[in-house]
């Protein structure tokens, strides 16, 4: 296009006719892309008490993108009530909000999140029919009308929002946001919470996933930690718990006098996130990661650092279940010693008294 209106402008320049040239230059597709960040729905009438689930997607428009920072904000007739990364393309969160965090973010109407794409995202596959370019899903419940009548509620992307290409530069993409205004009508629309719906027919676990152990970086001092990722196509990830536990202990049982012995307490479940500092910096405890998404399904995976400190298990690992038995023997070894001693100290005054 731009060489055919380069020969026209040639061919007439001699009559001095810019307006060719013009017209050729205002026809030539001069078209930035920009990735584009939206809510889904973005209008719709709801009532008091009604469930919106409003998807935060992204239109690529033929970037990669590998990081989001984002967020959202929303006006004071609705709640915040859950935030849900189930069919996320997101596959490492730096900033999540969790179900606990919704008092404070109603308090503040904003909600704040962040992670990186390994790879890069690119669009949809193709063939795909489902949803592919979902970010996250915020969960609210619509509140009572301001006044008689009809009201609105906004839900706005904040405009600091930023998008990373997958070019190994880190080079903000083009960035359009589109917003969303919903109507608030004097009646619930609604026959049931469509939230609640989803999690009551969520009966599948999370997909197996992995646990690494790492140790000598730059976090936690250069202690071992390990890092996980569990993904929940259904309803999402709700949180992690993990559990340090000796062979031992698992064999015998957690109430034994090993158990206080050694390590002061008995083993627990403790609710954690990825990375998470290992509390057995000497690497004989088995590590067992539990993913539980917001239905409660659990999905458990184990892992054992066997060889990571150069040795297998310590003479007292070994002993296993039998330690209980070993330190009950030199208990009674030791009463019964002890008995001795105290028979012949007694027939000894005796002979003396003699």
């Amino acid at each position: 296009m731009l060489f055919i209106c380069y020969l026209r402008y040639m061919h007439y320049l001699k009559y001095k006719n810019f307006l060719i040239l013009l017209s050729c230059l205002v026809l030539f597709p001069f078209t930035v892309r920009a990735a584009t960040l939206y809510l889904d729905p973005a209008q719709g009438d709801y009532g008091p008490g009604d469930t919106i689930i409003a998807k935060i997607k992204l239109d690529n428009e033929g970037e990669c993108i590998n990081a989001i920072e984002s967020g959202i904000a929303f006006s004071e007739n609705l709640r915040a009530v859950d935030f849900s990364i189930g069919e996320s393309i997101v596959n490492i969160w730096i900033e999540k909000p969790d179900t606990g965090d919704m008092n404070k973010i109603n308090i503040d109407r904003k909600i704040n999140f962040s992670g990186g794409i390994p790879g890069g995202y690119c669009g949809g596959i193709k063939g795909d029919i489902g949803e592919s370019n979902i970010v996250g899903e915020v969960i609210f419940s619509v509140l009572g009308l301001n006044g008689e009548g009809q009201d609105r509620a906004r839900v706005e992307i904040m405009p600091e929002s930023r998008l990373l290409i997958n070019d190994g530069k880190g080079t903000p993409a083009e960035l359009k946001l589109t917003n969303a205004e919903f109507s608030i009508l004097a009646g619930k629309s609604q026959e049931t919470d469509r939230w609640q719906a989803r999690i009551d027919e969520d009966d599948i676990a999370a997909e197996p996933f992995t646990i690494e152990l790492l140790g000598g970086q730059n976090i936690f001092e250069g202690k071992y930690f390990i890092v996980f990722l569990a993904q929940d196509k259904q309803t999402g990830i709700d949180h992690y718990e993990v559990l340090e536990i000796r062979p031992e202990q698992e064999e015998s049982g957690s109430k034994n006098i090993f158990s206080y012995l050694f390590t002061g307490k008995e083993p627990q479940w403790k609710t954690a996130q990825s990375p998470h500092l290992l509390e057995d910096q000497s690497l004989q405890s088995n590590i067992y990661v539990k993913a539980v998404d917001k239905a409660g399904n659990e999905r458990t995976v184990k892992y054992f650092p066997e060889g990571k400190t150069g040795n297998k298990l310590s003479i007292l690992s070994q002993l296993g279940g039998n330690m209980l038995l070993l330190i009950v023997a030199v208990f009674v070894i030791l009463v019964i010693a002890a008995a001795i001693i105290a028979v012949k100290a007694k027939r000894g005054e005796s002979h003396e008294k003699k």
